[in-house]
């Protein structure tokens, strides 16, 4: 079908803007991953502890590099895969270099930040395998002080020193019990009104989201985490069939790089087709396949990372895994009819991956502004006198102020 084709070609990014090179645009996304504060340290580690676990299958590295950033030296010390050198976990002194503390505040990181963006630079671009890396991904929580002042920060001082390389956020929501607790709806709020305007890409993770889904096996913090990373760690590796071994329809990183923009969310569902059921004759495989696929796709959808309306996306991809006999050749269309029929509006991509595991990925992009974002921003206009036109321009001021004196590398 037309469509088919055009998803290799309609709306390409230029090469000379995204930074990926013409030779790599069929190849797995690599990333250089800045986990931000407590929470953002433990969700790269454990990236880079899946990564290490699946490169034996893949025969390839998804992260060119993670590093911690925190004002706490005892959580960097409490990491198992970032190796403990001070040029991957790096720490910052908190407000007026008074140690382990940003007071849990927005301003407190931010402020924190400020003297520590140039060096973090510094030590992505001396590393050499960061040169390899296709985007840098910053991960944080929005709800504590490092993560939510320094993120913003740092996000705009990468954009600067790597102007050809994208920037996404990987932002943690908190949980709503937490909303109550001083300063977590205004940083959260100030957080992500911040960086909005700055990353390339914001992937929101709603904790409460994985807390309520029946499918994660326990609401343990790694395994929110895992079940957070795992559907982006499939969506990076979507370019390993390049040898010509498993990619049936090919799902590049230009496609990934063209599609992630704005406010971002990604959801999974592994396990979602039962190969028994297909051993029947054509006729009822091609049936029983057709249905199954628009159950993955919906239950893929329902499980995105925060509250979102698929139909507001302008920007929307799948991925689809599992073995090459049961998948069929027109399981792409399938998927794209599905995907199209939940969010019309959306420019769409798709790729479809022989492999042992039998799954879907999604990525609704492009999203209006997320519903919970209102909410605390209503909390926080709330429990304050100031007006919103205020609030913004204060955080706007900030920033500004805070990075005016970085020194260029």
């Amino acid at each position: 079908m037309l469509h088919n084709v055009l998803w290799q070609y309609a709306g390409m990014p230029d090469t000379l803007t995204t930074g990926i090179s013409p030779a790599r645009l069929a190849f797995e996304m690599k990333l250089a991953v800045v986990g931000l504060g407590q929470c953002g340290g433990r969700i790269a580690d454990e990236l880079l502890r899946i990564q290490m676990r699946t490169k034996g299958l893949r025969g390839f590295d998804i992260v060119t590099g993670a590093v911690a950033v925190d004002t706490d030296a005892a959580a960097l010390s409490s990491l198992a895969t970032i190796k403990a050198d001070e040029q991957r976990r790096i720490f910052i002194s908190g407000v007026g270099g008074r140690g382990s503390t940003t007071a849990g505040t927005f301003s407190a990181g931010a402020e924190a930040m400020r003297d520590e963006a140039g060096r973090v630079c510094a030590l992505l671009a001396r590393e050499a395998k960061h040169s390899e890396a296709d985007a840098m991904m910053l991960v944080s929580a929005v709800a504590g002080g490092t993560g939510s002042g320094g993120a913003p920060l740092l996000a705009r001082t990468l954009k600067e020193r790597f102007p050809s390389v994208p920037v996404y956020a990987l932002l943690v929501l908190p949980f709503e019990h937490e909303e109550a607790a001083p300063n977590v709806a205004e940083n959260s709020s100030a957080c992500l009104d911040s960086i909005a305007n700055i990353a390339d890409a914001v992937i929101l993770c709603d904790n409460q989201r994985y807390v309520d889904n029946a499918a994660v096996s326990g609401p343990t913090l790694q395994a929110l985490n895992r079940s957070m990373l795992e559907p982006l760690s499939r969506l990076l590796g979507a370019g390993e069939g390049r040898r010509g071994r498993n990619v049936i329809q090919e799902l590049s990183t230009a496609d990934l790089v063209a599609v992630l923009d704005g406010w971002t969310a990604i959801g999974g569902m592994c396990t979602a087709f039962s190969p028994v059921s297909l051993s029947r004759g054509d006729f009822m495989r091609r049936d029983v396949r057709h249905e199954q696929a628009v159950r993955a796709m919906s239950s893929a959808l329902a499980a995105v990372s925060f509250n979102c309306r698929a139909d507001d996306a302008y920007k929307a991809l799948y991925l689809v895994s599992g073995p090459a006999k049961e998948l069929g050749t027109n399981i792409g269309d399938t998927m794209y009819d599905c995907l199209h029929q939940a969010a019309p509006h959306a420019i769409l991509r798709g790729g479809v991956m022989s492999e042992k595991a039998l799954d879907v990925t999604v990525v609704l992009s492009n999203l209006g502004e997320p519903e919970r974002l209102k909410r605390l921003r209503e909390k926080t206009l709330q429990s304050s006198e100031k007006p919103l036109h205020a609030y913004r321009k204060s955080d706007a001021e900030l920033l500004e102020e805070l990075g005016i004196d970085i020194p260029d590398l």
